[in-house]
């Protein structure tokens, strides 16, 4: 028999599960997912180092970027995403968390149908490499941008991952859709991507 769900779980309705990520109930809420935590003004470091504190896995987008100073130059962490951090746990966890870290302030939401904003494990893997990937700048742009074609990256750390190429007031870049949160996007010379067999999905 199964046990019964735990009443922050219900906050998720059965409806929203996606049926490729969980085939039942039970699966989704004892697993962790991505969700998309909203922080205090410029707290984004203090809520990671809060979460890192209790265990709970975490991802925090930054790039480093070279900044002109008067005198000279500086190169400095920026946040891709100012305000939110990714945040891995299960449905039944999250509420907790806010209650426990007063920086976390809440959880992105789907206004359509009033559940919390999951990021794919999938997508997080690829969102991360692009940001990882600091030789070029990632821009994540709440824009839904006209469908490209897929095409696969062929050498550096994104070697091997199929995107989007799409076109951005003429300039071309490889885009990955984050949902309702936008379009992760880097400019990228056509060099390093190749035109994706039709077969391949």
């Amino acid at each position: 028999m199964k046990g019964p769900i735990d009443k922050d779980s219900l906050l998720i309705p059965k409806r929203f599960i996606p049926v490729d990520q969980a085939g039942e109930l039970d699966t989704f809420y004892s697993n962790k997912h991505w969700f998309v935590g909203y922080v205090q003004y410029c707290h984004e470091q203090r809520v990671a180092d809060k979460l890192a504190s209790k265990g709970v896995e975490y991802y925090l987008p930054m790039q480093k970027r070279k900044k002109q100073w008067s005198d000279r130059v500086k190169t400095v962490n920026v946040m891709i995403m100012p305000r939110y951090i990714f945040i891995r746990c299960k449905p039944s966890e999250r509420i907790p968390l806010i209650q426990e870290i007063s920086d976390l302030k809440s959880y992105m939401m789907d206004k359509t149908n009033h559940t919390p904003v999951i990021v794919k494990d999938d997508q997080m893997d690829k969102f991360r490499k692009m940001v990882d990937y600091e030789t070029l700048s990632v821009v994540v742009d709440p824009t839904q941008f006209e469908p490209g074609e897929m095409v696969e990256v062929v050498c550096g750390p994104l070697a091997g991952q199929v995107l989007e190429l799409i076109d951005v007031n003429g300039t071309k870049c490889i885009a990955l859709g984050l949902g309702i949160l936008g379009t992760a996007r880097m400019e990228i010379p056509l060099s390093y991507v190749e035109k994706v067999k039709k077969n391949i999905t």
